[in-house]
Parts: C-alpha cells; sequence; structure tokens
C-alpha cells in the first residue's frame, strides 16, 4: 500500500487499472490564490531554478536529476471526481466576489508587503469573518455628530425660532400700538383740538319766523360755541328746541369742520282765541302756539270760558279740519255755545248752522254742493245740522 493509499479515506476505495474509466467531466483547475502564503509559494517556485543552477556549480547533482534515475512509481489511478457545481448566475458571482478579501497589489519596485499569521488566517479564503469590536473610549461617527453637530443645529434652530417669533411679536404689538395712536389721535382731533370747535360765524338757523322767538333759539345753540364740534350735543339741542310751543319739530347737523345746520319747522296755526293780551294761536291738536297782538288769517273761536269749554273747543276744532280748504279761506270766524251747536260765519256768503261734530265728512260734501248752487249763494243762512235734509234761508 502506497503513501497515497494509507491518506486516502477509508470510504473511497482504489480503483483497479482494469476497471472502467471514469465518465465524469475533468476537475476544473482552481485559479491561483491571491492569498500572501499563495504569494510566498510562487516566489519559492521562482526561485528554485536558481538555486539548484548554484548546486550544479558546485559539484552537487540537483535533486530532480536524482529523483529521474529513480525508478517511477507506479500510475495509480485517477480519483473519482464530483460532478462540478452548476454555474451560478453573475450577479452571484459578483457579490461573492465583493465578500472575498482582495489582496492589494504592490507597485512595481516596492518590497512585497508581509502579512503576519493572524492576518494570513483572517485572509485566507475560508476563515471565519470577526466583527471589530468597537472602543468605548473613542465616539462613533453618530456619537460624535449627535453630541456636536447636531446640538449646534438644534441651537441654530432654537435661535432662528426664537428670532421669528420675536419679530412676528413686535410686528404684531407695533401693529396694534399704531391703531391706538391712531384713533387716540382721532380722538384728540375731534374731542380736545381747536381745530375743530363749533365756530360761532359757522352756525346756520332757517326755519324761524314771527311766531318762534329767534333770540331763544340763539340762547339754546350758542351754549356750545368754541366746543369740539363731536362733543357737541346734537340731541340736547334738538329737544330743546322742540320743546318749544312754536317749533314743531327740528333738525341739527353737523358741518364739519367747524358748523352747525339747524333747521326749525314751526307749527301752524289753524284758529285764534281771543285774550286779554290779543290773540292764543291753536295748532290742529289745539295747542297754543304763541300769543299775538293781531290774529294772522285764521278763523276767531268764540266760546264761553270755565267749566266744559275744553269739550266745545275739541268740537270746534273737529268741524274746521272738516271744512274744505276753498271754505276755510273764507271764514271769518266760529261761534259754540255747545259741543251741538257750531256756528260758521264766511266773508263772502251765508252762515252756516253746522251743529255737532257728527257726520262732518258728510255735511262738509253737502255745503261744498250748495255754495255751488245760485240759492246756495244768495241764501242767508244754510243749515246743514241734518245733512240729509238740509236747509237754505232767506231773510
Amino acid at each position: 500500500m502506497t503513501d497515497l493509499d494509507r491518506r486516502r479515506p477509508p470510504s473511497i476505495a482504489p480503483r483497479s487499472s482494469g476497471s472502467r474509466p471514469s465518465t465524469s467531466r475533468p476537475a476544473v483547475p482552481r485559479p491561483p490564490s491571491s492569498s500572501p502564503r499563495a504569494e510566498r509559494a510562487d516566489r519559492a517556485d521562482e526561485a528554485s531554478p536558481a538555486l539548484a543552477g548554484k548546486q550544479a556549480r558546485g559539484g552537487r547533482k540537483p535533486e530532480r536529476e536524482a529523483d529521474a534515475k529513480q525508478p517511477a512509481p507506479a500510475k495509480k489511478p485517477a480519483p473519482a471526481t464530483k460532478a462540478a457545481p452548476p454555474k451560478k448566475p453573475a450577479a452571484a458571482k459578483q457579490q461573492a466576489a465583493d465578500r472575498k478579501p482582495h489582496a492589494q497589489t504592490p507597485a512595481r519596485g516596492a518590497a512585497p508587503a508581509t502579512v503576519d499569521s493572524t492576518e494570513a488566517a483572517a485572509l485566507s479564503p475560508g476563515a471565519p469573518t470577526r466583527r471589530a469590536i468597537p472602543d468605548p473610549d473613542v465616539p462613533s461617527p453618530w456619537q460624535a455628530a449627535t453630541v456636536t453637530d447636531v446640538s449646534d443645529r438644534v441651537k441654530q434652530r432654537d435661535d432662528e425660532r426664537r428670532r421669528a417669533a420675536l419679530l412676528v411679536a413686535t410686528r404684531r404689538w407695533g401693529l396694534r400700538l399704531l391703531v391706538v395712536g391712531a384713533v387716540a389721535g382721532l380722538a384728540w382731533l375731534g374731542l380736545a383740538s381747536p381745530w375743530f370747535a363749533l365756530d360761532e360765524e359757522h352756525i346756520e338757523i332757517t326755519g324761524v319766523s314771527q311766531l318762534t322767538d329767534a333770540e331763544e333759539v340763539d340762547a339754546i345753540v350758542a351754549e356750545y360755541i368754541g366746543t369740539p364740534l363731536a362733543a357737541v350735543g346734537i340731541r340736547s339741542i334738538t329737544s330743546q328746541l322742540e320743546a318749544m310751543p312754536s317749533v314743531h319739530d327740528a333738525t341739527v347737523t353737523r358741518v364739519w369742520p367747524d358748523g352747525l345746520a339747524v333747521e326749525v319747522d314751526e307749527a301752524i296755526p289753524v284758529a285764534a282765541v281771543r285774550v286779554d293780551e290779543g290773540f292764543q294761536l291753536l295748532d290742529d291738536s289745539g295747542a297754543v302756539i304763541t300769543v299775538a297782538e293781531a290774529a294772522p288769517d285764521v278763523p276767531v273761536i268764540q266760546i264761553p270760558t270755565g267749566e266744559g269749554s275744553a269739550r266745545i273747543l275739541d268740537a270746534v276744532l273737529t268741524v274746521l279740519d272738516a271744512v274744505p280748504e276753498e271754505i276755510r279761506a273764507t271764514m271769518t270766524s266760529m261761534q259754540a255755545s255747545t259741543e251741538d251747536s257750531v256756528h260758521l260765519t264766511l266773508a263772502d256768503g251765508p252762515d252756516v248752522e253746522w251743529g255737532s261734530a257728527e257726520e262732518s265728512d258728510l255735511k262738509a260734501e253737502v255745503l261744498t254742493l250748495l255754495l255751488s248752487q245760485p240759492a246756495g249763494k244768495n241764501a242767508d243762512v244754510i243749515d246743514v245740522s241734518a245733512p240729509t235734509l238740509p236747509i237754505t234761508r232767506s231773510n
């Protein structure tokens, strides 16, 4: 048994010379290893011819010649080869090549790099890979960035946010102060500035006639002369003017920057009552407008004074309101001793017995119709107290 047979495992039996030759594919030769150990072996093979030449010159025969004279050992059958594994895809080959450590090719003329046993074992193709244990004293790039760069970025962002918030708050408060200042300025101009004070020369009063005391109206408005126009009491002036008997309505308007417009709507007298001082002018509600020395172009009412005079006056005014305008213009007086005995006196025409204030509208239509006929015009008295049976009399 040869040395080769001893090394072969028991499971593999030597093939006899007369056995059937193997039909398996020949083993694919492996490419030369690129590890440091393989490089040293290649350098040793290159140096062996030179060493053999030196031995020949020194009188020693090369070992190869001695080996050549020895009889050749018996040729042993080739061991059975296993089937070649299936080819891997190109992507798988590329990934496997990336996992293998690449040997660094030394530059031309440079000394070969020495690799100790530990590195050689680590760089060998079948050696297991070991993960490097990080040094706790040396911070990792992530830890260094967290401690320095990240903290600086956080501080920078906080500063930017703080400046942005301060800028927004400054603008907001600045706008508020600007609005408050503008309002305060306008308030001062309107309420305290002399530029907008009421000027006496710029006060205009209209609608005042002989019925209203103009001096009383001027006194009411003169209280606000020199006062800022915005502080002038428009309602106060209006209420004081309307409280006057001769004023039916009043309108007061500010005229900027320092003026005032007052418009007075006087009450219209519809009748007059003789009194010791003259004539009391009455409006359509019976209120006394004023007292005048002479009665204007209104009928003079003659009624008794004392108890019941108010009811008589209401009846007379109701009749007066129902009389047509063209007949009222010719009336000179109205007399009534009771509520049911109203009498009208026309300037150019007959006297009219009206009676009570009931059915005044119908009586007004009958009177207008009778005055339009010759019998009514030439009559001395027209009685419409019973409007369905009017009577005309001549003296």
